[in-house]
């Protein structure tokens, strides 16, 4: 029963793809996977699913997703082609000419992977064209800002490791928030520059130059997501130790310290990878795998930190009827899940899953459930989409 429903889900979805309601068609998707289908409808739906986040723009969803169906099914006949077009959305041509160079190499047929490759040449040609003159400025500029990026992730992981070291955590958990929030710094000036850089050398940045910079941050998917991470930092470098909340920054700094390791220090990297690559099979292996890359562990990271997001907003709220209570952590944190709720797919999906756990509990208490539906009426409106001429109920968009 539950292909038959995946199936139909994926029917839905696809129909709201040829619509362009991406979101919508995501939402269907996400449920299709929820249901865990296999063979070639599971490699379907991740496709489509990866081909709907390109289109709303989502780049980095949509090359998980990619990567996800490349590591579980290379051979499909999308697989490299999906990769390829999250890759030419982000503008890194090079590995996207190398993903259909790849698909080729196992279906040199593939006509869809012929005229992508084409297009990503000719994109690759006109992009070269265009930034010639400022070439060397700017690849110095992100060398630079990726080896300092690199560098501040070795010292959160180093701290990472001392935070268990007995009167050492609050130190460690301060030094690795701050951390933390001036590499989302970085990872934001290397991929827009500095806001005043839109207004030309020497000259302040006019009011039209800065919304347009933050109209850029906030579109792009990378930069919209550090955005959040600098808010969530700032949040809890001036909380108390809270263990939780170091998850979320070690998964996603965690990641891309292994990712750029080898490419910093190749030894070192082999050496830390043959040593990680036996515990993180046994973990995250999923059937049909014959072992785990760090391009499929990027897929999980997102629904992952989401889960703990929700958790960690539980935890403050259950804290509250201990003598650790604190308000404002408990206020400010609660006003980032509700621009998270409105901008990341995987933190709407955990409220959802959290909602169908209590429900069947809390309908069956006096009183409470009757009230829980209020609650979550009261609640929806604070994350409901403005109608037109109304300001946005979002403080920070």
């Amino acid at each position: 029963m539950s292909i038959n429903t995946a199936q139909s889900l994926k029917k839905e979805g696809s129909q709201l793809l040829l619509d362009k309601k991406y979101e919508a068609a995501i939402d269907k998707y996400t449920e299709a996977l929820d249901l865990e289908p296999t063979g070639t409808l599971l490699w379907e739906i991740i496709s489509n699913r990866s081909l709907a986040y390109t289109s709303s723009r989502d780049y980095t969803n949509g090359l998980m997703d990619a990567n996800k169906l490349i590591d579980i099914a290379p051979r499909f006949k999308r697989s490299y082609l999906r990769l390829a077009q999250a890759l030419l959305g982000r503008q890194e041509f090079n590995d996207a000419l190398k993903a259909c160079d790849d698909g080729l190499a196992i279906d040199s047929t593939n006509q869809e992977l012929v005229k992508l490759r084409s297009k990503i040449a000719s994109s690759s040609s006109a992009a070269s064209d265009h930034s010639y003159t400022n070439s060397r400025t700017a690849n110095s500029g992100s060398s630079k800002l990726a080896k300092y990026s690199f560098y501040l992730r070795a010292v959160i992981m180093v701290h990472v490791l001392l935070y268990v070291v007995p009167g050492y955590n609050a130190t460690a958990f301060f030094r690795i928030m701050i951390c933390s929030l001036i590499n989302n710094i970085i990872v934001i000036g290397a991929h827009l520059g500095s806001p005043t850089a839109s207004s030309g050398a020497g000259m302040a940045p006019d009011m039209g130059a800065a919304q347009a910079y933050m109209q850029k941050l906030v579109q792009n998917d990378t930069t919209r997501q550090a955005m959040q991470y600098i808010m969530y930092s700032v949040i809890f470098a001036f909380s108390k130790p809270f263990f939780l909340a170091l998850f979320p920054v070690i998964t996603i700094d965690g990641w891309w310290f292994a990712k750029t390791l080898g490419i910093f220090y190749p030894s070192a990297g082999k050496v830390l990878g043959g040593v990680a690559k036996p515990l993180v099979d046994a973990i995250f292996k999923e059937p049909g795998q014959t072992h785990v890359t760090l391009d499929s562990l990027a897929s999980k990271i997102q629904p992952f930190n989401a889960n703990v997001e929700v958790m960690i907003g539980m935890f403050l709220i259950f804290e509250l009827f201990t003598p650790y209570r604190n308000f404002i952590t408990l206020i400010v944190f609660w006003n980032f899940m509700k621009m998270r709720y409105m901008l990341d797919p995987y933190v709407k999906h955990s409220f959802v899953a959290l909602d169908g756990m209590l429900s069947p509990v809390v309908s069956r208490i006096p009183i409470v459930g009757g009230l829980y539906p209020k609650l979550k009426a009261y609640m929806a409106t604070f994350v409901a989409p403005p109608t037109p001429g109304q300001s946005s109920g979002c403080t920070v968009m």
